[in-house]
């Protein structure tokens, strides 16, 4: 992305934020696409206990370059919760059109990951989330599969 720094809003480091600019950007597509100053802010985040640096685009300029951070950091949480959600229990495919039925289906996964975890907490599950899902899964199906012969036979 290039950019031109238009004003530094911090002259030097300060804690963990390395920069704090006021930015244009440079190629006209960018510019027409977002024509005002933006906000870049550079700072060190600790990611699985290392430290990272990263840089923030915002068109706040009000909050302070902490804050901007913060919420960036909070909202990758919450982006990881719902990528690993949607891998996981394979929410991709809904079994009905309507707002009702996704919403129904998007609860019912949202209870199941609940549960799934609760229940790694209670048997201080050593390993991966996705495996303990994949053996509840096996063992289900297994059990239905077995319940579904012996109506047949």
């Amino acid at each position: 992305m290039a950019y031109t720094v238009r004003k530094k809003l911090r002259r030097k480091p300060q804690g963990n934020i390395l920069r704090d600019d006021l930015i244009v950007l440079k190629t006209l597509q960018s510019r027409a696409q977002y024509p005002v100053a933006m906000r870049r802010v550079e700072m060190i985040v600790i990611i699985d206990e290392k430290e990272v640096v990263m840089v923030f685009i915002t068109n706040n300029i009000q909050w302070a370059a902490s804050t901007v951070g913060e919420l960036y950091q909070a909202r990758w949480g919450i982006e990881v919760f719902f990528k690993q959600i949607k891998q996981t229990l394979q929410i991709c495919d809904f079994l009905g059109n309507t707002k009702q039925a996704i919403r129904w289906q998007l609860w019912a996964a949202l209870l199941l990951y609940v549960l799934m975890r609760f229940q790694g907490q209670m048997v201080d599950w050593a390993h991966s989330f996705s495996r303990l899902l994949a053996i509840v899964r096996g063992v289900v199906w297994d059990d239905c599969e077995a319940h579904a012969n012996k109506l047949y036979c």
